[in-house]
């Protein structure tokens, strides 16, 4: 929950402030601004793909008691994995909280376990087992300040 707090009020700017351009984040504010940001689009990217397992589970299920069923056992699992998300990267913060990078840590976390159930959701339920197209694309990873930048001297292999 402190993360999320802390996420949001990254995002809330004074609106007489520049845009941040993100590819050059240098600041420790700046990285945690892009950062949040990039996990809203994760998150909100989640539940798109979420909303739609909802509604293609009830398409899918010959008896409504069955897709109910389906759809309530999801939900669970949702909030269930929401609740690992906040632990696991409470964790993270705890753990890095002596430095000014905890922020940045813990919005990694939370940002590439999004981005690992927003996969698992279109693995699961939105790609076909036949070789039609998917129901919605594959989701892609989101670039986030927290990639390295590539290495132009380093020697490909």
């Amino acid at each position: 929950m402190l993360i999320a707090a802390l996420a949001l009020s990254l995002l809330v700017q004074d609106p007489s402030e520049a845009a941040i351009d993100c590819a050059q984040a240098l600041t420790t504010l700046d990285m945690n601004t892009c950062a949040a940001a990039d996990l809203q689009a994760a998150e909100q990217r989640m539940q798109t793909y979420f909303d739609r397992v909802l509604l293609t589970v009830g398409q899918d299920a010959e008896a409504p008691e069955a897709a109910a069923a389906i759809r309530a056992e999801l939900v669970a699992a949702q909030a269930a994995w929401q609740a690992y998300v906040e632990a696991d990267c409470g964790a993270v913060y705890t753990y890095w909280q002596s430095g000014t990078i905890r922020v940045l840590m813990a919005l990694g976390c939370k940002l590439d376990l999004t981005q690992e159930r927003t996969r698992h959701l279109w693995r699961s339920y939105l790609q076909p087992m036949d070789d039609s197209e998917p129901i919605l694309p594959e989701p892609l990873p989101i670039p986030s300040v927290m990639a390295a930048p590539a290495d132009e001297d380093a020697p490909q292999g």
